[in-house]
């Protein structure tokens, strides 16, 4: 990026005459839209299950009586793991064993 630029952008003190015309462009902030190096990509976001979502958010589950929302996370997952246990103090355990490369 040429000094021009940055300082275009905003990342540089003093004026600075750009080429190609009569701007005068002040240091400052950059002006909305503008980038300040390369584009950033935007993070992967995996795919959301709003429908899970919702259901999990509209099941009643006060601290110690979390039994439903217990047994909608088990309908859910049945299938993903080898094993689905609840332990004594009602804690859903999935266990999924080694697999084979």
């Amino acid at each position: 990026m040429g000094l021009g630029r940055a300082i275009k952008q905003g990342m540089g003190g003093g004026e600075v005459r750009t080429g190609g015309g009569d701007r005068w462009w002040k240091p400052g902030p950059a002006p909305i839209g503008y980038a300040i190096g390369p584009p950033i990509p935007e993070p992967a976001v995996p795919d959301i299950n709003v429908g899970l979502l919702k259901r999990l958010c509209e099941t009643p589950g006060v601290p110690g009586r979390e039994e439903r929302v217990r047994a909608l996370i088990e309908k859910e997952v049945k299938g993903l793991f080898d094993s689905v246990t609840t332990d004594p103090m009602g804690s859903l355990i999935c266990r999924r064993g080694p697999r084979g490369a």
